[in-house]
């Protein structure tokens, strides 16, 4: 543990006056507090003196360690300080003691608080009588990650912040009107804004950097006591804390220090849910209002030493769609794949920046890694993010269950659907008991009987049939897939008729052959 000679500097005035400075840089950094004997000063520490031994060893030489003279007739020697007060030395020296031993206690817990994986807010909990002034921190989407609870603030922006738990849009517009953004994501060190533009005092903010931009904000709101340099030495030791955070969970090199992605994060892991709150920052985001979504779901737990190099090449192949990592999987948010030939079925013909929509980039990158995604179905809403995780997680894992997710070969599929798999996901998830009861059902025992029929007279009345409901009965269109005249497919739903007692002219009997080819489908994978 440090402490700058700023900060000891202001304890000791705060007790017993001001103190005298010589030529002595107070940005230095001790470790301790000692008294001033007959052993050599060692660097790094900070060394207590009466007046009269000080000034010996000023005329022996001086030393490179910190010195305070104590005395009512103390003169501060080249590179030392000087306290002019009635108190004796061992009584400052004793004061000293308890100083290092509070800082020394307020890093222990901010250090356990990390060890318990506390949060942002467990920090700021045991900070509070530290940081003396209202102090928050905010993600790259502006959304409040903890604040000193117990040091109010009057200031209308940090009213407003706490209320709702993100910046508002006439905040955000503040921000912008004022060209806040530009120095967070730019500018290192402290940003001390004294011009009371936005904020009712004087802020100290200081902004980690990920991919370019911010990536967490943390704002002092000088409330109670002035931005003073001491002070900002004990912000600092503060956000070296702070600092653990921001590289776990806002990594340069990923895409997850975005505000995009810190919004998607808050969707999906729940903390996000309330409709108002998402409307707003989804317009602040530029993020479409109605879609249409498509959500991707990779597992890269067994590529973990490169899940960082494949979130990052799949976020470059892809854009304008969105990747992420998320643990040991990559969420991927396209609303942006445009391809006549994309499965999702987006309404415009062109795709950017290529001639292949983001589905087929998406596949060029998992086929080089050996990888396979499960796809949600399109949704409207960005709301409903969590759920179509959920369907894309379960579309992979219902693949995999079908022995489609193993080894990936040439030609194998990769990118599965949750349209196309939610019956073999259902059929998976019952029992061998429920399993035969589908079996049973009426239309399912009609489509095991035409089959064992064909297996027996070389027909194909079960694929005729699936084809003449798929293709809704439009006579034309069968027989040009079946390659066949018109007049046949007439001839041969006739003769289903008679052979097995089943009426597709009936629109349940349709609907229910119809879930039948599904259900058997599933059962036979």
């Amino acid at each position: 543990m440090v402490i700058t000679v700023r900060i000891l500097v202001h304890e000791i005035e705060q007790r017993f006056g001001e103190v005298l400075a010589g030529s002595l840089n107070q940005r230095r950094q001790c470790s301790d507090v000692r008294l001033l004997g007959e052993t050599p000063c060692e660097s790094g520490f900070f060394y207590v003196a009466d007046a009269a031994t000080a000034k010996r060893l000023s005329g022996e030489g001086g030393t490179d360690a910190v010195v305070l003279a104590v005395g009512e007739s103390a003169v501060p020697a080249k590179g030392q300080l000087a306290l002019r007060c009635r108190a004796s030395h061992l009584e400052v020296f004793a004061f000293l003691q308890d100083v290092f031993s509070k800082y020394r206690s307020w890093l222990e817990a901010m250090d356990r608080s990390l060890i318990r994986n506390e949060g942002l807010q467990g920090l700021f909990d045991v900070s509070e009588g530290f940081l003396l002034n209202n102090t928050i921190i905010v993600d790259p989407a502006l959304k409040l990650l903890a604040y000193t609870k117990n040091i109010p603030c009057d200031d209308p922006i940090t009213v407003e912040l706490i209320k709702h738990g993100y910046h508002t849009e006439e905040n955000i517009r503040k921000f912008k009107l004022n060209r806040r953004f530009e120095p967070w994501a730019t500018q290192n060190g402290f940003i001390i804004n004294d011009t009371y533009e936005i904020c009712k005092y004087t802020t100290a903010v200081f902004s980690f950097k990920a991919a370019g931009s911010f990536s967490l904000i943390v704002v002092m709101m000088c409330n109670n006591s002035a931005p003073e340099p001491w002070l900002l030495d004990t912000f600092m030791m503060f956000l070296v804390r702070v600092a653990y955070y921001s590289m776990r969970d806002y990594t340069e090199g990923t895409p997850s220090g975005s505000a995009f992605n810190a919004f998607l994060h808050d969707i999906l892991d729940g903390s996000l849910s309330d409709e108002g709150e998402i409307e707003e920052r989804r317009r602040y985001l530029g993020i479409p209002a109605d879609g249409p979504f498509c959500l991707f779901s990779i597992d890269v737990s067994q590529n973990k030493p490169l899940s960082a190099r494949i979130v990052t090449d799949i976020a470059r192949s892809i854009a304008p769609a969105r990747a992420m990592l998320m643990g040991t999987e990559i969420v991927i948010l396209c609303f942006s794949c445009h391809g006549v030939d994309c499965p999702i079925g987006c309404p415009v013909k062109e795709c950017p920046p290529s001639g292949f929509n983001v589905f087929r980039r998406l596949e060029a990158v998992l086929r080089e890694y050996s990888l396979q995604a499960g796809r949600s179905v399109r949704f409207d809403r960005i709301s409903f993010l969590r759920t179509a995780l959920e369907q894309a997680r379960l579309a992979l894992r219902t693949a995999r269950g079908l022995r489609k997710g193993d080894d990936v070969a040439e030609d194998d599929k990769l990118i599965f659907g949750f349209d196309e798999l939610y019956f073999d996901h259902l059929v998976l998830s019952a029992s061998r008991g429920q399993r035969e009861l589908l079996a049973s059902l009426r239309a399912c025992r009609l489509l095991t009987r035409i089959r064992d029929y064909d297996d027996a007279h070389g027909t194909d009345n079960f694929q005729f049939l699936r084809e003449y409901l798929r293709y809704e009965r439009r006579t034309t269109v069968v027989a040009e897939k079946l390659h066949m005249h018109r007049n046949n497919v007439k001839y041969r739903v006739d003769r289903l008729a008679e052979l097995f007692v089943l009426d597709t002219d009936d629109d349940d009997e349709r609907l229910e052959l119809s879930i039948a080819f599904r259900l058997l489908d599933s059962l036979d994978r």
